[in-house]
């Protein structure tokens, strides 16, 4: 805690100069997704994780970049697009100052998560274990609170971003794009999918599994609502991160199906 999805909100400040901010995001979520490749070498240690954490997200990046990158923005509607287009096509590899500029923000990110776990976990300040609203102690209220103010700021960044960003003419001519059709079924298909991740998570609540073996502990009431509310989102985001590995991987399947036409009929062409 806070969850991972809103760690990107304190790397935010930190969208300027040479930075990247791709690299900023990716190293500020890499402590929470550490299994991979580099398991059980404890990430959320300042050591370990200051070194291990800025490979994988090296590798989180790269596969963003020239895997995901293209078909999350395809999803976009022709205002965002515009937004995207130019911040889509601008990343460059060039050279070794840059491989130097995406390795310091990396660290930056990451540094910047290991900073928020350690105040919400009570490393500096005991925020207590004692029940202050219901259920909940300081510690959990803290780590609650930081999520959702991490959310909040996400919300507002984002609103000031869309007012101020530069919009390209003609993204489409930037941007590879799928069939209008297409896009709204991959649209439907991905919404479809996390909706059935919450489903999923309210019928069957993991919290009833330890209810034979923890009945003192569980929460009741709003508390109970709670709890459930947090995990259904959570495993509707991880339903949605599946979703969109699959129409990632469907989307360069056609642009690659695509890519092999033209090129045939250029060779029956020259032949």
């Amino acid at each position: 805690m806070p969850a991972t999805f809103v760690h990107p909100a304190a790397v935010i400040p930190l969208f300027r100069g040479r930075l990247v901010p791709s690299a900023l995001v990716i190293g500020s979520m890499v402590p929470d997704v550490y299994q991979l490749p580099f398991p059980n070498l404890g990430m959320h240690d300042w050591v370990p994780g200051l070194v291990f954490c800025p490979l994988q997200a090296a590798l989180m990046l790269a596969v963003f970049h020239t895997l995901l990158k293209r078909p999350l923005v395809d999803l976009a509607g022709p205002r965002l697009r515009a937004r995207l287009a130019g911040p889509t096509t601008g990343f460059r590899l060039r050279g070794p100052a840059t491989l130097g500029w995406i390795w310091l923000s990396a660290v930056l990110g990451t540094a910047t998560h290991l900073l928020f776990d350690d105040i919400s976990h009570g490393r500096y300040f005991d925020w207590g274990l004692t029940p202050l609203v219901g259920s909940y102690s300081g510690t959990q209220l803290v780590q609650e609170g930081l999520s959702m103010l991490g959310l909040v700021v996400l919300v507002l960044a984002f609103r000031s971003w869309y007012r101020t960003a530069p919009r390209a003419t003609n993204p489409d001519g930037l941007l590879p794009a799928l069939p209008r059709s297409a896009r709204i079924a991959a649209r439907a298909g991905l919404l479809g999918t996390v909706a059935a991740g919450v489903a999923t998570e309210v019928a069957h609540p993991r919290i009833e599994i330890y209810r034979t073996f923890q009945p003192a502990q569980l929460p009741t009431g709003f508390d109970y609502f709670w709890t459930v509310t947090v995990d259904a989102s959570l495993r509707g985001v991880t339903w949605g991160v599946t979703g969109i590995l699959a129409y990632a991987a469907l989307w360069q399947a056609w642009r690659l199906y695509g890519w092999l036409r033209s090129s045939g009929r250029r060779a029956i062409v020259r032949g």
